[in-house]
């Protein structure tokens, strides 16, 4: 009974057999653990961007993903206008590019909050 007292109250000293066996125990349990328990942890979304703010993710050497919101596009309303802002708000930031692509990025609801376009920076 008295071990079981010192090792609640954690009363070992560092180095002894039972200190060991007490932080081996933690470990295990930290490690171990996800695996059996479900403790319902979920990835939090990803925040929509405000109006005024382009995320830039790196895709290559000289390759990189715009996101840009829909309020940065002027109201282009076919492909060839989406293009071109896309392009006038990208070589705004960054110099001379080329839109490869592009696609609309949608909410929850299924309307169209931005554009996803893949750009290539070209030598000036």
């Amino acid at each position: 009974m008295n071990i079981f007292k010192r090792y609640i109250f954690w009363t070992e000293p560092r180095g002894n057999l039972h200190y060991d066996v007490m932080v081996t125990v933690i470990l295990l349990f930290l490690f171990v653990s996800p695996h059996y328990i479900n403790f319902k942890a979920k990835p939090v979304p990803d925040a929509p961007l405000a109006e005024n703010s382009v995320l830039v993710k790196p895709l290559g050497k000289s390759q990189f993903l715009y996101e840009i919101p829909i309020a940065q596009l002027q109201g282009a309303t076919n492909d060839d206008a989406r293009q071109q802002a896309i392009l006038n708000v990208v070589e705004s930031m960054s110099g001379p590019t080329k839109v490869e692509q592009f696609s609309a990025v949608h909410n929850g609801k299924g309307s169209v909050v931005a554009y996803d376009a893949v750009v290539r920076r070209t030598n000036p």
